[in-house]
């Protein structure tokens, strides 16, 4: 279908715009695609409907525009039940970002319940070690920690270490940056020691994948420099 080809071609060049950080171009386009979609499928909405409403959802994120994010999130999460059912990959990739959403939007007990879901599905489709789960403990560590129970937090985030761990080995840079995540944990707790035993593991890693002059190994050796002056 001609106009399907051209909703697609619409589609595609939003892309490449979002991926340039052309955000607000990359807007018009989805928007045009959504439209051409909706017009070839005489309103029902689909799969490609769907991938629109996420789209601009997307781009409402990296704008900070939360709230319009969110509501274009869950019109994607509804055609994806409808159209996949409740077990999809889709529909948990939505409840993650509408978490992520609401996270930003100072919700945090709805942002927990979304994390929720989403590991639910991701667990069904993947089974516990795969990193989609990791990164669904370390989500819902982060919002633990906005809210202030950095217990809770630190269980979390040790989880999602376990699992990088166990596919990744030992030397990954984001294992450097889970170490870091715990010290913080452990430092809103007043626990120096077992902070900065986390930080040092952390500035390893980094130095050995990233190296010293990398501003992310810099800015953890100023950290660690100034947690052992104390």
């Amino acid at each position: 279908h001609q106009q399907e080809r051209v909703a697609d071609c619409l589609k595609l060049i939003g892309i490449v715009y979002k991926n340039q950080g052309r955000i607000d171009e990359a807007l018009v386009q989805y928007q045009k695609a959504l439209e051409v979609y909706l017009v070839v499928s005489y309103g029902q909405e689909g799969a490609d409907v769907a991938d629109c409403y996420a789209n601009i959802g997307n781009a409402y994120t990296l704008q900070e525009r939360h709230r319009e994010a969110l509501v274009q999130h869950q019109k994607a999460l509804e055609v994806y039940q409808s159209v996949f059912g409740p077990e999809d990959e889709r529909v948990a990739k939505c409840y993650d970002v509408i978490g992520i959403s609401y996270r930003r939007l100072g919700r945090y007990e709805e942002a927990l319940v979304q994390y929720q879901k989403a590991r639910e599905v991701f667990l069904g489709l993947h089974g516990h070690e795969h990193l989609v789960i990791a990164v669904g403990y370390q989500n819902t560590g982060n919002v633990l920690s906005d809210m202030g129970r950095h217990e809770d937090a630190l269980e979390m985030i040790s989880k999602a270490l376990d699992i990088r761990i166990s596919i990744l080995g030992d030397d990954h840079p984001i294992l450097a940056e889970t170490y870091y995540g715990i010290g913080a944990q452990h430092l809103y707790q007043g626990k120096a020691a077992q902070a900065i035993e986390m930080f040092t593991k952390a500035c390893e890693i980094q130095l050995k994948v990233q190296g010293p002059d990398h501003p992310r190994t810099k800015e953890m050796l100023f950290l660690l420099s100034q947690l052992g002056k104390q």
